[in-house]
């Protein structure tokens, strides 16, 4: 006996129409892991260096976008951390002559960040504690007492709590700095950005123009705007008499700043579908690897078709060129070289499942017609007291 099967029929899926893909297709490599990780940075650039070299694949890092996609800021806060740094291991190396400016950079962008609402108190004592350190080397002890002042008002009540050796900070005591010093008033003005925040020595004086008293010398000005903080400037002065001062505020806003913003903000809670899709679109991109910790790295995909992008595959951050060829085959796909790994060979029609599917017939017909035919011939076949040969022919 022969028993056949039947089911709904099915209908090969249409094959899409090619679209344009960039010949260098970009990648965005997001990173999510703890920005004191170890190893961060130098990891991603590896990664990235990698993907580069798979035909076909551009990581996006130019103009800023790699410290924005990895939650960082690429315009003033990453000069100043780049200073500290820079003071960091020329201290290291034992050469004030080269930690000492890079620390008075750092000093003084932090100073313009505080004043457009974006402290950084930590990096910044940091930075103080530098200058405080090499212009107590140099000898240059009133450079070093300001310091310390500027250190007291970021909240340092030791030595020890910023790196600089008890001795040291007990040769620069907390005093009042009127006392035996000439008195100037300094007027502060920002031109065309009346009532922004005036800062002077790193205590909030009022919006611009602001006027204060203070001793005869040198003073670190920092003028801001909280919103949306992009716009600030700091410089250092030195008032020998009473005197107006304009300070131009530079905008320091990036074109990436509400990437970053969002990269930060994925942080405590992972992206989702519309998020990702978000940022793919903002930055032209239809491919983001998210490095999430761990070595771990999620593939998310947006097709030129897609309405959303969708976490395809997970993979290792010590593995990209398999996390390349992944890529590759979708592009691949949209560009109508190769089958689409998304798109499944053969799908049912499912436009109507209610009605019976009329226009598919002579489907079932023929296949009804043919069990009959084969099932009349076997019975021929073994009731027959001859043998019979019967030959059937479909047209």
């Amino acid at each position: 006996m022969i028993v056949a099967g039947l089911g709904a029929p099915g209908r090969a899926a249409p094959t899409p129409r090619p679209v344009q893909v960039n010949p260098d297709e970009p990648v965005l490599v997001i990173d999510l892991r703890p920005p004191a990780a170890q190893d961060r940075d130098a990891s991603r650039a590896r990664f990235a260096n990698e993907l580069d070299g798979v035909y076909g694949l551009r990581t996006q890092r130019a103009d800023g976008m790699d410290a924005a996609l990895a939650g960082g800021d690429s315009g003033d806060e990453a000069r100043a951390l780049a200073a500290l740094a820079e003071a960091r291991t020329a201290y290291g190396a034992l050469d004030c002559t080269h930690a000492g400016p890079a620390a008075d950079r750092a000093a003084l962008g932090f100073a313009a960040r505080q004043a457009a609402g974006l402290p950084d108190d930590a990096n910044a004592r940091a930075a103080w504690a530098y200058v405080l350190l090499c212009a107590d080397a140099g000898g240059d002890r009133d450079a070093a007492a300001r310091a310390a002042g500027h250190l007291r008002v970021l909240g340092a009540a030791s030595g020890e709590t910023v790196g600089i050796p008890a001795a040291t900070w007990d040769r620069y005591p907390d005093i009042d700095a009127h006392v035996g010093r000439d008195l100037v008033e300094l007027v502060v003005r920002a031109p065309d950005n009346d009532g922004a925040d005036v800062y002077i020595d790193l205590v909030r004086i009022g919006p611009a123009p602001a006027t204060a008293v203070v001793p005869a010398g040198a003073h670190v000005i920092a003028v801001g705007i909280a919103a949306p903080g992009t716009r600030r400037a700091a410089v250092r002065v030195t008032a020998t008499k009473s005197t107006a001062l304009d300070v131009a505020l530079v905008d320091e806003g990036t074109p990436y700043d509400d990437v970053a913003a969002k990269v930060r903000a994925w942080r405590a809670t992972p992206p989702t579908a519309l998020e990702m899709s978000a940022i793919l679109d903002r930055l032209h991109a239809h491919v983001a690897l998210v490095l999430v910790g761990q070595g771990a790295v999620a593939t998310w995909i947006k097709g030129p078709r897609d309405d959303h992008a969708r976490q395809v595959a997970d993979g290792s951050l010590d593995e990209p060129l398999p996390i390349g060829a992944l890529i590759n085959a979708r592009i691949a796909a949209w560009g109508g070289r190769g089958e689409d790994p998304d798109v499944p060979l053969l799908r049912e029609n499912h436009e109507d499942d209610t009605r019976p599917h009329r226009d598919h017939w002579w489907v079932y017909a023929s296949l009804v017609g043919a069990v009959a035919i084969g099932a009349a011939a076997v019975y021929a076949h073994d009731s027959a007291r001859d043998h019979q040969r019967i030959e059937l022919v479909f047209p």
